[in-house]
């Protein structure tokens, strides 16, 4: 059994807690890949695990801008625009704002997409700064900076986070048709499926794999 084929047995039976809204916009489970090497996400250092997370966050900045660039593509069979994407009328950041060299003394603004189950604000520490304790808790209300980049926490209904799954990370992403072509392609998406209904068979057998997934790791752990 190999790393890849795990993935997506899981993931068989993760993206089903998910009810698709309609036919044309929908959910999808979107699985990053920093590197092949990476071990199991809760088994790497913090380093590598800092830089996993750096990743997903710069590809959900990505994705939301397609969203953007594409919003007319989530308009429904009524003519109206998806009400999901009524959080795009009072973004923090406006597009033009980054095309403006001479906005915070250079520094390029990105969202810090909020992860509130494993919090993700250590992607900012540096070698100068190492520990996060002040820029955790404290700073949710605040821009968050790095030496060229201006973080804004942001927690968004369109692009979210899921969780870690062996060497890679998932994330959940509101797509319409079009839209969805563009992301699925993006660099470091290993995985890219519309989400399904949960039968309740499936539950059962997902626990069991759960159980299959934790004594998998520990034999590939024994076996490197």
């Amino acid at each position: 059994m190999n790393k890849h084929f795990l993935i997506y047995t899981i993931l068989f039976f993760l993206i089903n807690y998910f009810i698709n809204s309609n036919a044309e916009n929908s959910d999808y489970i979107i699985v990053i890949l920093r590197k092949e090497t990476d071990r199991n996400y809760d088994k790497e250092s913090k380093t590598i695990q800092k830089e996993m997370d750096k990743l997903v966050n710069d590809r959900m900045n990505d994705i939301y801008e397609i969203i953007i660039d594409y919003k007319e593509s989530y308009t429904l069979e009524n003519g109206l625009i998806d009400e999901k994407l009524n959080e795009l009328n009072s973004l923090p950041i406006k597009k033009s704002n980054n095309n403006n060299n001479n906005n915070n003394n250079n520094k390029i603004k990105k969202y810090l997409f909020v992860n509130e189950i494993r919090p993700n604000y250590h992607i900012l520490q540096t070698s100068k700064f190492p520990h996060s304790s002040l820029i955790t808790e404290n700073s949710n209300n605040k821009n968050l900076e790095s030496s060229t980049i201006e973080y804004i926490p942001f927690k968004s209904n369109l692009v979210r986070h899921l969780c870690p799954i062996s060497n890679t990370i998932a994330i959940v992403v509101y797509l319409s048709d079009v839209t969805k072509e563009i992301v699925c392609n993006l660099k470091n998406i290993l995985y890219c499926e519309k989400d399904q209904v949960l039968k309740e068979e499936d539950i059962y057998m997902e626990e069991e794999i759960e159980d299959d997934n934790d004594r998998y790791l520990i034999v590939e752990e024994e076996e490197e």
